[in-house]
């Protein structure tokens, strides 16, 4: 998952927030973190997918945040810093503006939503002060997949360029 190893640089120890981490997405971005030994935040829409996430891969209550409320997460972060190193983001409005909030000085942000950026959404400009990163990853190629409708291997086509052949990926 390039939006966290290449984008985010997250390392062994440090603390990610992952938004609707019982998604296609989310579920593989908290199995790639478990495996980098990242210290793990989430968040979820339902209590059935907060015990399924504490079951499955041992997250500690705590550390399971309702992705509907403006008043979560409050994450802090075991290495002295206030807020969560990396976040891998998903929500928008008013909850974009909330994670903003969480995120520890020098820690990085990646979008993978596009709702706030299609609507012309608004970061406050003061938090960059503390050398917060923002940037975001398109990941407009995999939203059939995200839809779990599918059985088997997904392939998607990937141009470089309009006028020549393309390659084809996988999954």
């Amino acid at each position: 998952m390039q939006s966290l190893i290449t984008i985010g640089s997250l390392e062994k120890g440090q603390s990610v927030l992952i938004h609707s981490a019982c998604g296609g997405v989310g579920l593989a971005a908290v199995q790639l973190a478990r495996v980098i030994e990242a210290e793990i935040y989430t968040t979820v829409v339902s209590e059935e997918k907060v015990q399924y996430l504490m079951t499955t891969f041992n997250i500690p209550r705590e550390r399971i945040f309702n992705s509907r409320d403006a008043s979560s997460p409050r994450v802090d972060a075991g290495d002295a810093q206030q807020g969560c190193r990396l976040v891998l983001n998903s929500i928008s409005g008013e909850l974009l503006h909330a994670t903003w909030h969480c995120l520890a000085s020098s820690g990085r942000m990646v979008e993978i939503g596009k709702r706030d950026l299609l609507g012309f959404g608004q970061l406050e400009m003061n938090l960059f002060l503390a050398n917060r990163s923002y940037s975001c990853v398109d990941m407009d190629a995999f939203r059939y997949m995200q839809r779990g409708q599918h059985i088997g291997r997904i392939c998607v086509r990937i141009r470089e360029n309009p006028e020549r052949t393309s390659r084809i990926m996988c999954a």
